[in-house]
């Protein structure tokens, strides 16, 4: 172990919200990652003279697994967040993220502005369709019309369809 290098204290989890991601046999971690960046993202500081770069990446830890590292992060990039949950009794720290939704593409775009095309190959979503749905079987309507209702969801051109959002 190099002089920079901190083995991870189990401790730490639950004192600094990380979460341990990989390990080697021996059982030495060798990667944690922030929770705060995993379910919340980062804050922004508007109106602040604070300089900092906020970003969508989850913070990883590697080697150097110590208390200053930690707590910089997160007075740096979750500095609300952080300080609510810094006065918490290890129990409800425990219990913070039990009911948090982990980031997702949707928490960082504002999504009634953005618009999402995806063209698929007419091969793809036709071999699809053919395995969900058996429209050669006439005697059953009900599986010709859910096919005819799941393609208008495509429009159809000529090598690919487009998936059309309503």
């Amino acid at each position: 172990m190099s002089k920079g290098d901190m083995p991870f204290q189990p401790q730490h989890a639950l004192e600094f919200r990380v979460e341990i991601c990989s390990g080697n046999v021996h059982r030495a971690v060798s990667l944690v990652q922030c929770l705060f960046c995993v379910h919340s993202g980062s804050e922004d500081r508007d109106g602040s003279s604070v300089k900092c770069w906020c970003t969508v990446n989850i913070q990883f830890y590697k080697r150097s697994f110590s208390k200053e590292n930690y707590s910089g992060h997160n007075e740096r990039q979750h500095f609300v967040e952080w300080e609510a949950y810094i006065s918490l009794t290890n129990k409800a720290k425990k219990s913070y993220f039990v009911n948090k939704k982990k980031s997702i593409m949707d928490t960082f775009l504002d999504s009634s502005d953005n618009e999402f095309h995806f063209k698929i190959l007419a091969s793809i979503v036709e071999n699809i369709m053919d395995a969900f749905f058996h429209p050669e079987d006439e005697e059953d309507d009900y599986e010709a019309i859910t096919m005819r209702n799941a393609l208008k969801l495509f429009s159809k051109q000529p090598n690919w369809f487009v998936i059309c959002e309503d």
